[in-house]
């Protein structure tokens, strides 16, 4: 087996609410409804894995930590890595923020023009996270070539994130990366062949039920 899991922290209450968390963790609470999804979620990784091979690296983000505490009776990591290049996006002085009153700012208007350089409240640029992010799927390549040709490993982290992993891997651009959808966990086949991975599984969770595609 040769794949990268790639997973997304539950919901929290600020995600419930429309709040904008960025790099804050302002109530690091998962919303008790997403708790139940996170543990069927185990159980789906679980049902043809030995997990115990894979290593885990995670964004030391508190909502990342708290799904993991979750999801650690099922996986039973190998190891797990923190690593910074994994926190969500930085957005600066809108972190904190209402999207509905974001979205009425100036500094909105000229982010819908420069969505690739603009770095809002100032943040970082989607060009910046770009940059951050191939840094850290280098550097996870390294650390763990060897268990992934074994094996596999995990990735906890963002949904921003995980689209622009998900677009490197695939050499996709960032309008296809920025509109990709918003999955719980994200397979990729062959991750060490000498082309770009091919297999892409992915699987959202809604109304209880796990669905699952192949592109």
């Amino acid at each position: 087996m040769n794949e990268m899991i790639i997973l997304r922290h539950a919901e929290t209450r600020s995600n419930q609410l429309g709040i904008l968390q960025g790099q804050q963790d302002p109530d690091g609470f998962l919303l008790g409804s997403t708790i139940k999804k996170v543990i069927r979620l185990g159980k789906f990784l679980t049902e043809n894995r030995d997990l115990s091979k894979y290593p885990l690296y995670t964004s030391p983000l508190r909502r990342c930590i708290l799904t993991l505490d979750i999801l650690k009776d099922f996986l039973k990591f190998r190891s797990i890595g923190t690593l910074l290049g994994l926190k969500e996006r930085y957005y600066g002085k809108w972190e904190g923020k209402n999207w509905s009153e974001i979205k009425k700012s100036f500094s909105w208007k000229i982010y819908n023009k420069m969505k690739y350089y603009y770095r809002p409240g100032g943040g970082e640029s989607y060009h910046d996270l770009i940059k951050r992010t191939d840094c850290t799927l280098d550097n996870i390549l390294c650390l763990a070539w060897n268990y992934i040709a074994e094996s596999g490993c995990i990735i906890m982290a963002h949904q921003t994130i995980n689209a622009i992993l998900i677009s490197l891997l695939f050499d996709l651009s960032y309008k296809e990366s920025y509109r990709m959808d918003n999955y719980d966990v994200v397979i990729v086949k062959d991750v060490l062949s000498g082309s770009k991975a091919q297999r892409l599984y992915v699987a959202k969770e809604t109304e209880g039920y796990i669905h699952r595609r192949l592109i």
